[in-house]
């Protein structure tokens, strides 16, 4: 039986309602691992790479908190290729050659106002939750560099790690990179534009709690990418979705329950804009406790 990736429920419905990106379909073995994938045709580019022009997938629908994903739940070697040279030079440059539209996110990651915008929104959102509380120690889970670490909350916190699988090296000295935390060692946790990427949610957030101390915080920040009209179209079969680099879709609801599910007592959790050059950004935030 499905069960939902963020809150487990059963109330699970599955839809033949998407296809994966060509980008994706170079880089993870789908024909191989997805037992529901169709591949209908191909062609070849000018370049010679093999470019997937009509297939189809499932996706899973949970009618209890409004999560989307892939029937296919991806572990983390499924994934490895899609990663690889991560947002480096090749990368960018193959991801746009296919998906044009890429060429502005790449450009959005590589500018530090980006960096700062993100830094300055989240802080503004914590800091009535945070600023009378003394945190000792804390980690950002996948946070590659630590770019987007405030630093309010970086300065305040006696000792700041990142648990990171790149092995890319944190930009600020005063972050130290990590992949053994004991249990129960956190004051807090913070996982942001990570779930989204990852198979199974709910089980990343359940490994995160138990490195929290009892009291400790717990935020997440994703982004807010699926509308209540998306998730009707896909449900009825008429909104087809194109399978990217995000995997999954949450909205506030599915945050709600899947830090609920995951034992967690949520104390905030909003709708949220990040604005850089008139554009902006929508995620959606949750913070929560041990």
């Amino acid at each position: 039986m499905d069960q939902c990736r963020a809150c487990g429920s059963d109330w699970v419905q599955v839809s033949r309602t998407a296809h994966y990106a060509t980008f994706f379909a170079l880089r993870v073995p789908v024909h191989r691992i997805d037992p529901d994938y169709i591949r209908v045709a191909r062609y070849l580019t000018e370049t010679g790479a093999a470019v997937m022009v009509a297939d189809s997938t499932t996706m899973s629908v949970c009618a209890q908190c409004h999560f989307m994903a892939p029937r296919k739940c991806f572990s983390t070697e499924d994934l490895q290729g899609l990663y690889d040279g991560y947002r480096g030079p090749a990368y960018n440059r193959d991801r746009i050659a296919l998906e044009p539209t890429y060429g502005a996110v790449a450009a959005a990651m590589d500018d530090d106002r980006y960096a700062s915008a993100r830094r300055d929104a989240l802080w503004e959102w914590l800091r009535p939750a945070l600023e009378d509380v003394t945190i000792d120690r804390a980690c950002d889970f996948g946070g590659a560099d630590g770019r987007f670490i405030p630093l309010e909350l970086l300065e305040r916190c006696g000792e700041f790690l990142i648990e990171e699988v790149s092995g890319v090296p944190p930009i600020d000295p005063r972050i130290k990179q990590t992949a053994d935390i004991p249990d129960g060692s956190l004051d807090m946790a913070l996982c942001m534009h990570v779930l989204e990427h990852v198979g199974h949610p709910l089980q990343y957030v359940r490994r995160m709690v138990t490195k929290v101390a009892a009291g400790g915080f717990v935020y997440v920040e994703v982004p807010a990418e699926t509308t209540i009209d998306r998730l009707r179209g896909v449900r009825a079969g008429s909104e087809i979705v194109t399978i990217h680099e995000h995997i999954n879709g949450f909205m506030t609801r599915s945050l709600d329950r899947m830090m609920q599910a995951a034992g967690l007592e949520v104390i905030g959790i909003a709708d949220g804009v990040v604005r850089m050059n008139e554009v902006d950004h929508p995620v959606l935030r949750c913070l929560a406790r041990r």
